[in-house]
């Protein structure tokens, strides 16, 4: 197999938030959470052009009886494929590329917390990140069609530190990771479970009419926000810091209006799960290690509603559905750092 790296390609945040869209779709039930992994996932590094999806999941047996779903999305399901507890599928072009691969685990796998610590870890220290880039560009070169040599000749980079990012995000991020906080639980102990309350996806805009960015991990500052965010600092009104809406009301709009929506079109800076956002307002909560405190509900405005509308749902009725349904204004108590995937807990 012809192994191709490519330099950095700003569309792939995109590719993936699509994707993950339409996997949701097909096995809504069985989704704990869906993570962007693998070098495309990494902002900056060059890497092969494949989108690497981890699928969270309740029960990976049950994945297996409703693998004909994602074989309806283009996905060849190939089972554990050499990493036992996984399941692989992988999607190829219409000219035989391949274009995107999902690693599915179910929850409390140890395969997630290694997936997750890495790609956190690259972002967080750039420079590492930029010698793994070297790295598979200088393999690429040397093993332009051999792909096993250019698996083997990352392996060592990525053993060494696949275990410096499990320490490093366990002293900055405690509450968050695949097995945090709890032992493995059996899949019996798993299904029908609520998901765990955590962020799935951050967002920031740089100013007013920006589109969204999506991160894997942000610096917040107390009583001013997002680092990099268009309100950052700003203090005309409470509840300016940090907005916050809930992945559950965009999946209904979305299945009831048969619409693939993106996360970042609501404009809220943390899409969460597994949490009610409307029993916050006036309380403390963390996520992770930063404090925070809800101040009020925000209701959807005029740009939520035209960017949700469509021929058949004006942005009134837009508006009108997601009336208290559309998230959280809160503010920062702490510093710190929100990573994706970490939890939220109500504060004791």
């Amino acid at each position: 197999m012809k192994v191709y790296v490519v330099p950095y390609d700003p569309s792939w945040p995109a590719e993936f938030i699509a994707e993950a869209a339409r996997i949701r779709l097909a096995v809504a039930d069985l989704v704990v959470a869906v993570h962007h992994i693998g070098s495309t996932s990494i902002p900056g590094i060059s890497a092969k052009p494949v989108i690497d999806i981890l699928l969270e999941v309740y029960d990976v047996q049950a994945l297996d009886a409703r693998s004909a779903a994602l074989a309806e999305l283009g996905y060849e399901a190939k089972g554990e494929f050499g990493i036992p507890g996984r399941r692989y599928f992988r999607r190829d072009s219409a000219m035989g590329t391949r274009t995107h691969q999902i690693h599915a685990f179910e929850a409390g796998s140890p395969g997630i917390e290694r997936h997750l610590a890495f790609r956190d870890y690259m972002i967080a220290h750039p420079a590492i990140a930029q010698h793994y880039s070297l790295l598979k560009q200088q393999l690429a070169a040397s093993h332009p069609e051999d792909i096993e040599a250019y698996i083997d000749g990352k392996d060592s980079f990525i053993k060494e530190h696949e275990a410096k990012a499990i320490i490093w995000i366990k002293q900055v991020q405690p509450n968050s990771g695949a097995n945090a906080a709890s032992p493995r639980r059996s899949p019996e102990a798993l299904v029908g479970r609520k998901p765990s309350m955590r962020v799935e996806h951050i967002f920031t805009s740089p100013r007013p009419g920006d589109p969204q960015v999506e991160h894997e991990l942000v610096q917040v500052v107390a009583g001013a926000g997002i680092e990099g965010d268009r309100y950052f600092g700003r203090h005309d009104e409470p509840g300016q810091n940090i907005t916050l809406i809930e992945a559950e009301e965009i999946e209904a709009f979305s299945r009831e209006h048969r619409r693939l929506l993106d996360f970042s079109i609501t404009h809220r800076n943390l899409i969460t799960r597994g949490i009610r956002l409307n029993g916050l307002v006036g309380r403390e909560f963390l996520i992770g290690n930063v404090k925070l405190r809800g101040v009020e509900l925000c209701e959807p405005c005029l740009g939520m509603g035209t960017a949700l509308a469509s021929p058949e749902l004006p942005a009134a009725a837009v508006m009108k559905r997601l009336l208290h349904r559309a998230g959280l204004r809160a503010d920062v108590r702490s510093d710190g750092v929100i990573a994706r995937g970490a939890k939220i807990a109500k504060a004791t």
